[in-house]
Order: structure tokens, then sequence, then C-alpha cells
């Protein structure tokens, strides 16, 4: 670039010369054009205008292909926008054309790093100290980067090396401490860390160290001593206390993680966030719900009262009590969690989906209303409100409710809609516009396995257009290799269209996915071992079917006659 701000500074002392304007000359205009380009870029990455610097450099870099300097700022500005992989590129580039540029080479190691492209990044960081070999911050790195790739020996070596010109060093003395324990040489790891402690007896976090070597070879009492002890060196600083709650969960003892959680709970230095990663691991253990339910309770509400507005505190107030089956409470911190983030739709639907669980027809009616007119492009909204009315025998207004949305709806929804329009339809006996219905819900999404088996299922009750239900059947159970439902599906176009033995095959399929659970598969199973011949075991599978709810009158009929009825 030197070259190019030379040329621009003679134009300009050439201008001044003369009163009249000089004939432009073409070879000096091209060559200041990659440095005015690269100026702006500058400028404008300096003002935070990415894109336009990118615009800039890149058309400095077409006119100059080989400048290091507008490879690095262009790297720059693609890691500001989040376009990792371009800027690395670029940076290679910058490296590439000038090597030994020890900002380039620094650069390039935090982007390797960021990538977890620890490997290159060991390469160019031992390319860097080596031509810088007195910065102590390089070889740190260095050191860093082979413990990470296992060279530990290495790393140790140029830690040391270090120390011997830097004297003690609190994150050297970490560094090497940490490789002394996952290297498992917890002999040399107590003496290192005893000489620590001699040296910076202040400091908790050697105790904390010493604490994880007691417990790696098994002197638990030791360990929680050397904890306690690191909390009263330094009782506002949450980490030992935060150290102390995880080991007694692992050991066990949740009386005592409690009290400390609670006391943690108090702690003004521990973010929202952080209790919550604190509680999350007691969800999971039911023994702790059993014996401790009181103070899990209590560490809830503590946190709910000095964090009202958060909305990882609400979320885990719900787990919380859904863990709890307390319904009433967890439904609470559903509704106060959609007050809270009330534009997300996600949140709605969660919360009309636990009232739909428990049955509150009223209110997912009334919140399902309110959503769809709040997010009337998606789907589900309209779709809650159909089940309930179909389940209060208004079929008709389910429908009316889907018609009215369809047109609403994201074109990614519309199968989903005119689907479940199709399903209404055929419940209140109006065959042709349930498969006019799923005609139209194909069209948005041939591949929408649920209607693809729900047609071809229908038409074969109606024996009508095997061949449209077969292929449709078929491409439901490729869709879904593993639903049982849609198999037996198949297995019954199939026996509809008298094709006993491949329809015998399928249904057998279908019953080794469902572990023999359904009584419609086990009695399609049965039909077409009679209709091959093996009315004995048809006879057997009629019973299961019995057995675990079918309830038809063919069935019943089927038992009383022990022949196939149609």
């Amino acid at each position: 670039m030197r070259n190019l701000i030379f040329v621009f500074i003679a134009s300009l002392l050439l201008t001044g010369c003369f009163s009249s304007k000089p004939v432009l000359n073409r070879q000096v205009y091209q060559s200041v054009g990659p440095f005015l380009h690269y100026y702006e870029g500058i400028q404008n990455r300096l003002y935070g205008n990415y894109e336009a610097a990118i615009n800039n450099l890149e058309s400095a870099r077409l006119l100059e292909p080989n400048s290091d300097a507008i490879y690095y700022e262009l790297a720059i500005c693609y890691s500001m926008i989040g376009a990792s992989d371009t800027a690395l590129v670029n940076l290679e580039k910058a490296v590439e054309l000038n090597p030994d540029n020890k900002h380039y080479r620094n650069l390039l190691s935090i982007f390797y790093i960021n990538q977890q492209k620890f490997d290159k990044a060991l390469i160019n960081q031992q390319y860097l100290v080596d031509i810088d070999s007195t910065n102590i911050n390089s070889q740190f790195q260095l050191a860093l980067l082979n413990s990470e790739q296992q060279n530990f020996d290495e790393a140790l070596h140029i830690l040391n090396k270090i120390e011997n010109q830097l004297g003690y060093n609190v994150r050297l003395a970490e560094a090497r401490l940490r490789i002394l324990i996952e290297t498992s040489r917890f002999s040399e790891a107590l003496d290192e860390v005893q000489s620590i402690i001699t040296i910076d007896s202040a400091n908790p976090l050697f105790l904390l160290y010493r604490s994880e070597i007691h417990f790696k070879i098994g002197e638990d009492s030791i360990a929680l001593a050397d904890i306690h002890q690191a909390i009263a060196i330094d009782t506002l600083n949450p980490q030992p206390q935060v150290e102390l709650y995880q080991r007694y969960l692992e050991i066990g003892n949740y009386s005592e993680a409690l009290e400390v959680l609670a006391n943690l709970y108090d702690n003004e230095f521990i973010s929202s966030q952080e209790k919550v990663r604190l509680f999350y691991p007691l969800l999971f253990e039911q023994t702790i719900y059993n014996n401790h339910f009181n103070k899990l309770d209590q560490l809830v509400n503590s946190a709910l009262a000095k964090h009202p507005d958060e909305i990882f505190i609400h979320e885990l107030s719900y787990e919380h009590y859904i863990r709890r089956r307390n319904f009433k409470l967890a439904r609470e911190a559903l509704q106060i969690l959609t007050l809270l983030d009330e534009e997300s739709p996600s949140r709605w639907e969660k919360l009309i989906s636990f009232d739909y669980s428990m049955q509150k027809q009223e209110l997912v009616i009334y919140n399902s209303i309110k959503a769809s007119k709040l997010f009337p492009e998606q789907s589900i909204f309209y779709i809650f409100q159909a089940l309930i009315l179909d389940e209060l025998n208004d079929t008709e207004n389910a429908i009316f409710v889907l018609s009215q949305g369809v047109d609403n709806v994201a074109h990614s929804e519309k199968s989903e809609m005119y689907g479940t329009m199709g399903d209404m339809y055929y419940k209140a006996g109006k065959v042709a516009e349930a498969f006019r219905s799923y005609d139209q819900s194909l069209k948005f999404n041939p591949n929408n396995a649920r209607i693809l088996n729900n047609y071809s299922y229908y038409l074969s009750i109606a024996k009508r257009n095997l061949g449209k239900a077969l292929e449709m059947s078929s491409k439901a159970v490729d869709l879904e290799p593993n639903n049982s439902t849609y198999i037996d599906t198949k297995g019954w176009v199939l026996f509809q269209m008298g094709r006993y033995e491949q329809a015998r095959e399928v249904l057998r399929n279908a019953i080794a996915k469902s572990g023999s659970t359904s009584a419609v598969i086990n009695e399609h199973y049965g039909d077409a071992l009679y209709m091959t011949g093996n009315k004995e075991n048809a006879y057997i599978y009629w019973m299961k079917a019995k057995a675990i709810g079918g309830e038809s009158e063919k069935l019943d009929e089927k038992l009383r006659t022990r022949t196939y009825v149609p």
C-alpha cells in the first residue's frame, strides 16, 4: 500500500502546481483506485458500516489482489457480520502474503481457536513464537494449545520456561496444575498446589484445586474441609459455595446440598440464570423430590420473589411444579411466561397445549381465539379451536373455524389445515368434502404422512380407488417406516384389494412395531390370518384384540362364529 500512497500524494502535488485542470492519466487513476476503496473501507469499518466496508474492500481487492492489508481488513469486517468462514479465508490469505506479520498471526490464532481448529492454531502459534520469541503471552498461548492437543509434556516444558523468566505467576501455576490433575499426576499436583498455597494463602481458588485432587484420590472428608476453608477466606465469593453444593450432590448428601443452595440463592452475586443452572440437575433426581419437596418449593419461591420479571425463573417454576404434580401452580407459571413474552407464539402454544391436556376446554377456546388474532399465520391456534369444538359435538363450527383460518396461515401450514378439515368432514359423514380437503392438503404438502395415511385408510373402508390408496399408504410408510398405524393402513388396503398373503406379511410387521398393543392392528392381523387359512391363530388374535379394548360389533361376531365377518 506504500506505493499507492506515494502515487496519490504525487498526483495531488502536481494538481496544485497548475491552475488549469490536468489531463486525466488513466494509469495513475487505476493505481490510485485501490487506495481510495481501501481508505473508504477502513472508514466505514470504524463507523460500524461493515457491509459498506466490505463492498469498498472487495473493490480494492479486485484492483489490487496481492495486498495483505486488504485481506486483513476484509477478515475483520466479515467476522463482525458473523461470516466466520469467509473471514478466515481472507485472513489466511493475508498471512500467506505476509507470513511474518504478528498482528495477522495473533488474529489467526483467535479465529482458529474460535472455530475449534486447534491443530491449525497450534501450528500458527508455534510460527508466531518463532518470529517473536520474547513475547511471553505468545509462549503462554502456545503452552495452552499444546495442552489442548494433549501434548502435556511440551506444555509443561513451556510453562516452566516462562516461569524461569518471570518468577511465580498465578496464571502459570494454575495452567500447570490443571495439566497435572488432567494427567492424573496427583502426587505432583498436591506438591504443586501446596507450594502455591504457601505463597498465595489468601487465594481460595487453589484450595478448590486441592479439594479436587483429594476427591479424585478418594479423600472426601479432606476435600470438603478444603472447600469450607476456601469459603471462610472469602465469604462473598460464590465459587467455593457452588463447588461445595456440587460436591454434596455428587456424594448424595442432599440435605446439605440444599442448604448450600439456599445460601447461594441469597447471594447477590449469583445471577438468575446461574440460579436456574444450579437448580436444573435437581429436576431429574426423583429421590430429592420425594424427600425434600418442601425445601425445593422454598427455593423456587425465593427465586420468584427476588426475580419476578425473569423469564428463566418462571420457566424453572413451571418445570418444578410439573414434577411436583402441582398443575395449578405450573399453569400459573405458564400464564406469567405468556404475559412476559406475549409476542412469542410458542409461549401461547405451550399454555394452550397444557390446558388441552388438562381438558380445560373453555380456556383452550378463549386463548386459541386470542392467539389466532395475534398470530393469524399460525395454524395450530385454529386447529386447537376446531378440536375443542369437535369434542363439544359442534363439528360444523369446527369446520367453519378451519375454513376461515386456512387463507390466513403460512403456505407451509396450509396442508395441516386442509388435512384437519378433511378429518372433520369425514367425522361429520361428508365423505366427498373430506376427500376434496385431503386432495387440497396434499397439493400443499405431498409428503404429509398423516394425511396420506388417513386418506388411504378412508378410501380402503369405502373400497374406492384402492390403487391410489395403496400408493399413498406406501408413501406414508416410506416416510415413517416405524409407524405401526401407517403400516397397518397399508396392510388393510392390501387386504381390501384381496391380496391377503401380502396383507398378512405387512400386518405382521405392524404387530411387531406396535408391540401388540393396538386392538385394531390385532383384529386386522387376525382377519388376514383367517383369509390365508390360519383360522386357529386368527381366533387368537381376535381374542387379543378384544382383551386390549376392541369393542366393534364385527369383532364380537367374529369371536362368536369363529369366522371372518366383512
